[in-house]
């Protein structure tokens, strides 16, 4: 298990979680993640080598850890406090942009008949606007797309620098979910992660897991 916990799904019962490091296995289903948005239920345990596209994963087996690698992008991990489901999200700017978790909160209401009210959703260690710089056209793009969050936009004359962290948070709140932890680690400043920005391999990535037990 790696040091990264989060305050709010250490209270859940009935379900393991961790965000992961470069020293955490990768023992966990992951989906063929191709920076979109689709979202996929998983009904029952995969057989071994099938491949499964998709960006976020949402589960009621129990047994089964799903989770999804990063290396930069948000992991976001979810369940509600009856653990009746697990939810491990993929967002990277790409994602964000298109609501990926907008999209996994309504998945998880019209399948497993669980309130946003009831939703936790922690947002792991990931760049933080410390370090996501972006270009004129990209930073112009979010602004149109996100207008009411302002407070997720920094620039001075030199940078423009996106918070994905916070526009996730935010589109979780616009939701209905109440329970929203964000684990502050920044992937590209602490050397413990891989980091896209940082190391430019499309290959290492760390893995966040969670199941029902």
């Amino acid at each position: 298990m790696s040091n990264y916990k989060s305050r709010k799904l250490s209270t859940i019962k009935n379900i393991n979680y961790s965000f992961g490091d470069k020293k955490t296995k990768s023992d966990a289903f992951t989906l063929n993640q191709v920076h979109g948005s689709d979202v996929v239920i998983v009904d029952k345990v995969p057989d071994n080598n099938i491949i499964i596209s998709g960006d976020s994963i949402i589960t009621n087996v129990k047994n089964f850890s799903i989770g999804v690698k990063t290396a930069d992008c948000l992991p976001i991990l979810l369940t509600d406090k009856n653990s009746s489901f697990v939810g491990a999200v993929h967002a990277g700017w790409r994602g964000t942009f298109y609501k990926i978790i907008c999209k996994t909160i309504n998945k998880i209401g019209d399948n497993f008949n669980v309130n946003p009210k009831d939703i936790i959703a922690v947002i792991g260690p990931s760049i933080a606007n410390c370090c996501f710089e972006v270009g004129e056209d990209l930073y112009k793009r979010f602004i149109k797309n996100f207008p009411n969050f302002k407070s997720c936009f920094l620039q001075d004359e030199f940078k423009k620098k996106i918070d994905l962290k916070r526009i996730n948070y935010l589109l979780l709140e616009e939701m209905g979910v109440r329970e929203v932890e964000i684990l502050n680690e920044c992937t590209k400043c602490n050397p413990n992660f891989y980091s896209y920005r940082r190391d430019k391999s499309k290959s290492q990535n760390q893995i966040s897991k969670i199941n029902l037990n």
